[in-house]
Parts: structure tokens; C-alpha cells; sequence
């Protein structure tokens, strides 16, 4: 099948010259079919098509050769564009560049238009393609890619630009109840579609003045301009449209749904605290079985101690007090050392030592993981460098709040500290829980493919422990599972346990994905793993966590 002219638009008023510029092109080897306008009501008209390129004239009568460009450019932003015009001085020429033309060739020159078009037009091409690309990546940082709905970075987004001034703010949560189930009856396919078509049913029954948004795994949230009244109202008509059977697949599903409401300033300020205190209410709703709940300062159990602990921790971050110990992997067949893992710890000046499963909740809740970890990051990376540098292919590994997993400004973070460290990205392992994952699978799919392509692996924590799919766990970015350390540490003594870590070692070797276990406790708990082909270990059979500096005498002590 022939390959069909180029669709050249060339604005020019002299017969003579467009003809010599159609002669050039086809001695230089193109097939080209050239439309000729002379006037802007032409260019302006043929602009409503789509063309490979633009030849310009910078010397038509009624037409400025700026003018043509902006013109060109405001309604095809990446097409090729040249200047093909008699001789004009060079202060023109740069002009006109710096105006959107691409090249200027002059008119006694016409032998360069054919090659000087086809490079331009690869260009074109090219800064279509990144054009694209970046406006994807935009549209994905603010929406979630399976409803199209906006996501909680346009929900803030929305917030700074929309309701700046307004007297209430409402936030709406909406729970579909059991969705876990239905995923686990019909698969991810077609539980994706049931979700597809409740988001559609909630974009109809939101007003305008209104922003719906993807609230998790399993709900939607809405941002409203209102007080509670009008929450309480859209919040019923949100229920109301959910609740009419859906047909999927030929299986036909009456889907449960709650919701609960918070209104600003009287519930807190900020779309965060609002989200918080809305899923409280959906929280408090479950447990009364009613549909649609307010919330009301009662309804939180959280405790007061926890916001000065937070507090505290958050002058922590500010003055680099919180600490890291490192707890050393090695290969369980050579026994050589393979990696560690970067735990944090934080010496309270009141309170002594506080453990992170204390104070890490506390960060998660109240958002100072994200400041957290960045530091820990950086830390990690500063604190590695020797052993990093010293045993290629080892990593330090760094655990990954879900709330950082969902920013869109994660992987230019990481970007920032590993060339403040200089180190590749190779030597980064970031551990992400299955059940961050599950929150939002296809966003996590996609941000993690964003971190495997830079180089940075991995890895899924505490497997076996969360609700996954294996649809996602082969379609994951991921180089390594890490059996949660309750399978491990009751071997080889526990049979179910015993079945589990068999299970997982199999499933992640079938996958190519390397096995980790943690928790190994005992030499007989080691070699159950080796026996069974695990990859590597972790644990205090293997080494207790410690400072960077014990590490690396316990590294060289490992080499001897």
C-alpha cells in the first residue's frame, strides 16, 4: 500500500515562488500534497485542519510573518513549521524563532527545504510524543486511571483553588461495603467494571459546584461547597444511586453502600482533617448499621496523647533526631551478605526510647510519614555509601508509606536524594506492604513501574499477611516477597505455618521474583529456608539491627 502524501500547508502569495518550493521538495525525494493560502481568512480556515507541516512567507502584503506563526501555533502547537522567504536579516530570522518557527530557509536556497522539513518534522514528532506523554503523567497525577475520577491530589488541588473563602466545606466518604468480596467472587476484571459503573452512577448524582473523586480501593469521596444540610442531602442521593442492582458479566448485584459527612470549620479545617473525620463517621456507621452518618466529636476514639507524641516527632524530623539501625539480609545459600534493611528508631528526651510501632502509626495518621521518610531516605542513602560502594549489587532497603506511594511528586523526591548521595538507583529497595498496595492496585502498578524503570527494586513486605489478587501480584513491578515473619518464626515445628512459607517460596520463584524471609530467629528456622529454596534471610540469627558503623565492622567481619 502506498505511503500517502505529506500534507503541507504553505502560506505564500506568489504563484511562482510556491510553485519552485513544491519543485524542491520533490527533487529532495518527498511526496508532498501542498495546499496554498495567501491571506489570514485562508490560513485561518485551513488552520481547521490537520497538516504535516507549515512553510511560511515572511514578506506577504496583508499578512505579518509573526501573525502567521501565532496563528499557526495557537492551533497546532507541535506541527512542523519553517520560514521559506527571500532574504531577510538575522535579527529577523531569530525573531521568528523565537516566535514558534522552527527553521528559516531562505528562497535561493531551496535544495535545504527537503532535508531541513524532514528533520523538523521529526522533531515534531518528537515534542508531540513528550507533549503527550507529560499531559498523561499531568492527567495521572490527579486522577485515578481506572474511573477517570479526580484523585486526592486534585481533591486538595481543588480545595486551595475553589473553596478558598467559602463559609462550610463539606467532605462526603462513601464505603462500598464488601467490595474485597465481590473482587474475590467475579475477579478483578469484571469487579473492576462493577466499580467503573458505580463511579458513573456517583459522577451523575454529584451537582455541579461539586468535586467527586476516587476515595480509596473501595469508595468515593465529594468535596462540597455546603453545609450539612446539603451534605446530608447529596450524601442520600449518592446512596440512592448506588444502591439500583448492576448487571455485570451476566451476574446481577445489589451493591451495599455507606457514607459518612464532616463539615469544616466545625469538624476541622483542611480536606485531610475533613477526610478523617468523615471516615470516622463511615467507621461509626458500620458499627450501627445505619447508611448515612454525621460526624460528631464523640464518635473519635483517638487518643489525645498521640497529637503531642506527634508533635514531638514532627520537631524530630525538623532536627534530624530520628535515627536509623540497620538490620543486615544474607544469601542463604553462600551465607555472603546481601543487603540491609534501614529501621527507624527515636530516642523520646522525656520519654526514652519509643518504638516504631508506636510512633509510626502516629506519623501515618496525622501525615508526617511523608516528611518522615524523606528523611530516612536521605539518611539511609548518606549512611550506606561505603558498604553500597564496597559489595555491588546489595541495596539498602527502605520501607514506603501507602500516603507516599499515592504523591505524585514521590519519584522526583527520590530522584533528588539519590543525586544528593550520588548514588545509582540501583542500591535503593523500597518495601511496600501488600495492603498499601491494595488501596489503589492500578495506581500502585503504575507508580511502581515508574520506580523499576529508573532502577530502584521493590519489594512486597509482610506477604502473605494482606489481601491480594494474583492478577495484580504478576502484573506488579516488583523484584522480591518478603514472608511476614509470623509464617516464619514458628518454623520448622508449625505445619500450616510450614505450608505457607513452601507456598510463597514456590508462588515468588514461579513469578522471578526473588523470596526474602524475616523473623529468622533459629539455625533450625535458617536451614528449614535454605532447604526450601529461599533466597535470603533476615533476623537475629543473622544479626540484630545496629548502627551504620557496627554494620560495616560487621560486613568486614562477614568478608574475613
Amino acid at each position: 500500500m502506498p505511503t500517502p502524501p505529506l500534507r503541507i500547508l504553505h502560506v505564500e502569495d506568489d504563484p511562482a515562488d510556491a510553485e519552485l518550493v513544491l519543485r524542491a521538495l520533490r527533487r529532495g525525494g518527498l511526496t508532498v500534497a501542498v495546499s496554498r493560502v495567501e491571506d489570514r481568512p485562508g490560513l485561518e480556515e485551513a488552520l481547521g485542519e490537520s497538516w504535516d507541516a507549515v512553510l511560511v512567507d515572511a514578506h506577504l502584503p496583508e499578512l505579518d510573518a509573526g501573525e502567521s506563526i501565532a496563528l499557526v501555533r495557537a492551533r497546532l502547537r507541535d506541527v512542523a513549521l519553517l520560514v521559506v522567504s527571500g532574504t531577510v536579516g538575522e535579527e529577523t530570522v531569530a525573531d521568528l524563532v523565537r516566535r514558534g518557527a522552527d527553521d528559516f530557509v531562505p528562497k535561493d536556497r531551496l535544495a535545504r527545504l527537503p532535508g531541513a522539513l524532514a528533520r523538523e518534522m521529526v522533531r515534531a514528532q518528537e515534542r508531540a510524543a513528550r507533549r503527550a506523554a507529560d499531559e498523561r503523567a499531568h492527567w495521572l497525577a490527579y486522577h485515578d486511571p481506572l474511573t477517570g475520577l479526580p484523585n486526592r491530589n486534585a481533591m486538595a488541588a481543588f480545595e486551595a483553588a475553589q473553596l478558598a473563602g467559602v463559609a462550610e466545606t463539606g467532605f462526603i466518604a462513601v464505603e462500598i461495603r464488601e467490595f474485597r468480596e465481590i473482587n474475590h467472587a467475579l475477579g478483578f476484571e469484571l469487579g473492576d467494571r462493577v466499580l467503573q459503573e458505580l463511579a458513573e452512577r456517583a459522577r451523575r448524582a454529584t451537582p455541579p459546584g461539586c468535586l467527586l473523586a476516587r476515595g480509596g480501593g473501595d469508595g468515593f469521596a465529594v468535596l462540597v461547597p455546603e453545609g450539612p444540610a446539603t451534605c446530608r442531602q447529596i450524601a442520600q442521593d449518592l446512596l440512592g444511586a448506588l444502591a439500583n442492582p448492576v448487571e455485570i458479566g451476566g451476574v446481577r448485584l445489589t451493591v451495599a453502600a455507606a457514607a459518612g459527612f464532616a463539615v469544616s470549620p466545625r469538624d476541622g479545617t483542611g480536606v485531610n482533617a475533613l477526610r478523617r473525620a468523615a471516615h470516622v463517621a463511615v467507621n461509626a456507621s458500620r458499627r450501627s448499621g445505619e447508611a448515612l452518618v454525621e460526624f460528631n466529636v464523640t464518635m473519635d476514639t483517638f487518643d489525645p496523647s498521640a497529637l503531642a507524641l506527634a508533635a514531638d516527632l514532627r520537631r524530630a524530623v525538623e532536627r534530624g533526631e530520628i535515627t536509623l539501625a540497620y538490620q543486615p539480609k544474607v544469601d542463604l545459600a553462600s551465607g555472603a551478605f546481601s543487603g540491609a534493611e534501614a529501621l527507624a528508631r527515636w530516642t523520646h528526651p522525656e520519654l526514652g526510647p519509643v518504638p516504631p510501632g508506636r510512633f509510626i502509626p502516629v506519623a501515618e495518621r496525622l501525615g508526617d510519614i511523608v516528611p518522615l521518610t524523606r528523611s530516612l531516605v536521605r539518611r539511609a542513602l548518606s549512611e550506606s555509601r561505603s558498604w553500597l560502594s564496597t559489595h555491588p549489587g546489595t541495596r539498602v532497603a527502605v520501607n514506603l508509606s501507602a500516603r507516599l506511594l499515592g504523591r505524585a511528586d514521590l519519584v522526583e523526591h527520590l530522584d533528588a536524594a539519590l543525586a544528593q548521595a550520588e548514588m545509582p538507583p540501583s542500591c535503593l529497595e523500597l518495601e511496600v506492604t501488600e495492603s498499601e498496595i491494595m488501596q489503589d492496585p492500578a495506581h500502585a502498578i503504575a507508580v511502581l513501574g515508574e520506580l523499576a524503570a529508573r532502577g530502584i527494586a521493590v519489594s512486597i513486605d509482610d506477604f502473605g499477611t494482606g489481601y491480594s489478587s494474583l492478577g495484580y501480584l504478576v502484573s506488579l513491578p516488583v523484584s522480591a516477597v518478603k514472608i511476614d515473619q509470623r509464617f516464619v518464626r514458628a518454623l520448622p515445628a508449625g505445619r500450616k505455618e510450614a505450608l505457607v512459607v513452601r507456598a510463597t517460596i514456590e508462588l515468588g520463584h514461579g513469578l522471578d521474583l526473588a523470596v526474602i524471609a524475616e523473623g529468622v530467629e533459629t539455625a533450625a528456622a535458617a536451614q528449614y529456608l535454605r532447604e526450601n529454596g529461599a533466597d535470603q534471610a533476615q533476623g537475629w540469627h543473622v544479626a540484630r539491627p545496629m548502627p551504620p558503623t557496627q554494620l560495616e565492622t560487621w560486613i568486614r567481619a562477614r568478608d574475613a
